[in-house]
Protein backbone atom coordinates (compact mmCIF):
# COMPACT_ATOMS: atom_id res chain seq x y z
CA UNK A 1 0.00 0.00 0.00
CA UNK A 2 1.31 3.31 -0.68
CA UNK A 3 3.53 4.60 -3.90
CA UNK A 4 5.62 7.24 -1.70
CA UNK A 5 9.26 6.45 -0.20
CA UNK A 6 8.26 3.28 2.17
CA UNK A 7 5.76 1.74 -0.31
CA UNK A 8 8.13 2.18 -2.87
CA UNK A 9 11.16 0.72 -1.31
CA UNK A 10 8.80 -2.20 0.60
CA UNK A 11 8.00 -3.11 -3.31
CA UNK A 12 11.44 -2.97 -4.68
CA UNK A 13 12.61 -4.82 -1.64
CA UNK A 14 9.94 -7.49 -2.13
CA UNK A 15 10.53 -8.04 -5.91
CA UNK A 16 13.74 -8.71 -4.95
CA UNK A 17 13.78 -11.77 -2.62
CA UNK A 18 13.82 -14.79 -4.69
CA UNK A 19 13.83 -18.51 -3.79
CA UNK A 20 16.79 -21.23 -4.19
CA UNK A 21 15.11 -21.52 -7.99
CA UNK A 22 15.55 -17.59 -8.92
CA UNK A 23 11.44 -17.41 -8.40
CA UNK A 24 9.82 -14.36 -6.61
CA UNK A 25 9.14 -15.41 -2.90
CA UNK A 26 6.60 -13.12 -3.10
CA UNK A 27 3.37 -11.79 -5.38
CA UNK A 28 2.21 -8.45 -5.33
CA UNK A 29 -1.14 -7.94 -5.84
CA UNK A 30 -1.95 -4.19 -5.45
CA UNK A 31 0.11 -1.38 -4.56
CA UNK A 32 -2.34 1.31 -3.87
CA UNK A 33 -1.82 5.00 -4.83
CA UNK A 34 -4.05 7.78 -3.66
CA UNK A 35 -7.16 6.58 -5.59
CA UNK A 36 -8.06 4.60 -2.68
CA UNK A 37 -11.41 2.76 -4.71
CA UNK A 38 -8.82 0.79 -5.82
CA UNK A 39 -8.53 -0.97 -2.39
CA UNK A 40 -12.32 -1.74 -2.42
CA UNK A 41 -11.33 -3.70 -5.60
CA UNK A 42 -8.16 -5.26 -4.83
CA UNK A 43 -7.56 -9.17 -4.45
CA UNK A 44 -7.39 -10.74 -1.13
CA UNK A 45 -3.82 -10.69 0.12
CA UNK A 46 -2.09 -12.56 2.66
CA UNK A 47 -1.16 -9.28 4.36
CA UNK A 48 -1.17 -5.61 3.46
CA UNK A 49 2.02 -3.75 4.45
CA UNK A 50 0.20 0.10 4.75
CA UNK A 51 3.03 2.96 5.10
CA UNK A 52 0.95 5.61 4.05
CA UNK A 53 -1.06 8.33 5.77
CA UNK A 54 -4.03 8.42 8.17
CA UNK A 55 -6.48 9.80 5.39
CA UNK A 56 -6.24 6.10 4.31
CA UNK A 57 -7.12 4.85 7.60
CA UNK A 58 -10.90 3.65 6.75
CA UNK A 59 -9.96 1.60 3.73
CA UNK A 60 -6.79 -0.10 4.92
CA UNK A 61 -9.45 -0.83 7.78
CA UNK A 62 -12.04 -1.97 5.95
CA UNK A 63 -10.03 -4.05 3.17
CA UNK A 64 -8.36 -5.87 6.52
CA UNK A 65 -12.28 -7.17 7.49
CA UNK A 66 -13.43 -7.85 3.71
CA UNK A 67 -10.54 -9.98 2.86
CA UNK A 68 -8.76 -11.16 6.25
CA UNK A 69 -5.91 -10.21 5.42
CA UNK A 70 -2.79 -9.78 8.58
CA UNK A 71 -1.94 -5.95 8.36
CA UNK A 72 1.55 -4.15 9.22
CA UNK A 73 1.06 -0.90 9.55
CA UNK A 74 4.23 2.05 10.17
CA UNK A 75 1.76 4.78 9.29
CA UNK A 76 2.38 7.45 11.80
CA UNK A 77 -0.28 10.36 12.56
CA UNK A 78 -3.31 8.97 13.75
CA UNK A 79 -5.80 10.22 16.41
CA UNK A 80 -6.52 8.32 19.94
CA UNK A 81 -9.59 7.11 18.03
CA UNK A 82 -7.97 5.82 14.91
CA UNK A 83 -5.19 3.96 17.39
CA UNK A 84 -8.45 2.62 19.68
CA UNK A 85 -9.70 1.57 16.71
CA UNK A 86 -6.78 -0.56 15.30
CA UNK A 87 -6.50 -1.94 18.60
CA UNK A 88 -10.14 -3.16 18.52
CA UNK A 89 -9.21 -4.28 15.15
CA UNK A 90 -6.31 -6.37 16.24
CA UNK A 91 -8.61 -8.30 18.27
CA UNK A 92 -10.65 -10.03 15.50
CA UNK A 93 -7.41 -9.77 12.80
CA UNK A 94 -3.83 -10.18 12.60
CA UNK A 95 -2.38 -6.54 13.61
CA UNK A 96 0.71 -5.33 13.63
CA UNK A 97 1.46 -1.08 14.32
CA UNK A 98 4.68 0.38 14.83
CA UNK A 99 5.53 4.10 14.11
CA UNK A 100 9.13 3.29 13.73
CA UNK A 101 10.54 -0.39 12.65
CA UNK A 102 14.21 0.70 13.89
CA UNK A 103 16.26 -1.80 15.41
CA UNK A 104 17.98 0.90 16.99
CA UNK A 105 15.02 3.11 18.08
CA UNK A 106 13.74 -0.15 19.57
CA UNK A 107 17.23 -0.67 21.67
CA UNK A 108 16.74 3.83 22.38
CA UNK A 109 13.11 3.26 23.24
CA UNK A 110 14.29 0.49 25.96
CA UNK A 111 17.01 2.65 26.74
CA UNK A 112 15.05 5.65 27.35
CA UNK A 113 12.93 3.21 29.70
CA UNK A 114 15.20 2.38 31.72
CA UNK A 115 16.98 5.91 31.97
CA UNK A 116 13.32 7.31 33.40
CA UNK A 117 13.36 4.73 35.96
CA UNK A 118 16.56 4.87 37.02
CA UNK A 119 16.55 8.91 37.36
CA UNK A 120 12.73 9.36 38.44
CA UNK A 121 11.94 13.15 38.50
CA UNK A 122 14.86 14.04 35.52
CA UNK A 123 13.82 16.86 33.37
CA UNK A 124 13.22 15.52 29.75
CA UNK A 125 12.45 16.80 26.22
CA UNK A 126 11.64 15.44 23.03
CA UNK A 127 13.45 17.59 20.10
CA UNK A 128 13.10 16.03 16.31
CA UNK A 129 14.25 17.59 13.28
CA UNK A 130 12.88 15.99 9.65
CA UNK A 131 13.85 16.67 5.93
CA UNK A 132 10.78 19.16 4.65
CA UNK A 133 8.29 15.93 3.51
CA UNK A 134 7.64 15.00 6.24
CA UNK A 135 3.94 15.63 6.65
CA UNK A 136 3.08 14.84 10.80
CA UNK A 137 4.66 15.91 13.66
CA UNK A 138 5.14 15.07 16.42
CA UNK A 139 6.51 12.06 14.89
CA UNK A 140 5.75 8.19 15.43
CA UNK A 141 9.25 7.82 16.71
CA UNK A 142 9.12 10.98 18.71
CA UNK A 143 5.46 9.13 20.34
CA UNK A 144 7.51 5.44 20.87
CA UNK A 145 9.46 7.66 22.85
CA UNK A 146 7.10 9.55 24.83
CA UNK A 147 5.10 6.62 25.41
CA UNK A 148 8.48 4.75 26.86
CA UNK A 149 8.68 7.41 29.68
CA UNK A 150 4.97 7.28 30.38
CA UNK A 151 4.87 3.78 30.84
CA UNK A 152 8.31 3.60 32.77
CA UNK A 153 7.37 6.22 34.98
CA UNK A 154 3.48 6.21 34.85
CA UNK A 155 2.21 7.47 38.41
CA UNK A 156 4.47 10.95 37.49
CA UNK A 157 1.81 12.23 35.55
CA UNK A 158 3.99 12.95 32.43
CA UNK A 159 2.41 14.99 29.27
CA UNK A 160 3.58 16.12 26.12
CA UNK A 161 3.40 19.91 25.66
CA UNK A 162 3.48 20.68 21.51
CA UNK A 163 4.53 23.57 19.95
CA UNK A 164 6.52 26.08 22.52
CA UNK A 165 7.76 29.35 21.37
CA UNK A 166 8.33 32.71 22.37
CA UNK A 167 8.17 33.86 26.24
CA UNK A 168 6.01 31.51 27.49
CA UNK A 169 7.67 30.64 30.88
CA UNK A 170 9.08 27.66 32.47
CA UNK A 171 8.42 24.07 31.36
CA UNK A 172 6.44 21.97 34.24
CA UNK A 173 8.36 19.88 35.26
CA UNK A 174 6.01 16.80 34.42
CA UNK A 175 5.33 18.43 30.72
CA UNK A 176 7.69 17.11 28.10
CA UNK A 177 8.49 19.06 25.63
Amino acid sequence: MGTGRMGSLIRTTAEGIVDAAGEPVFDIVAQIGFDLSELESAPAADVIIDFSNVATFDAVVAYVERTGAALVSGTTGYTPEQMDRLRELGQSARVMHSGNYSIGIAALRHLVAQATRELPGFDCEIVETHHNQKVDAPSGTAKLLLDAVVEAEPEAGYHPVYGREGMCGARDPKEIG
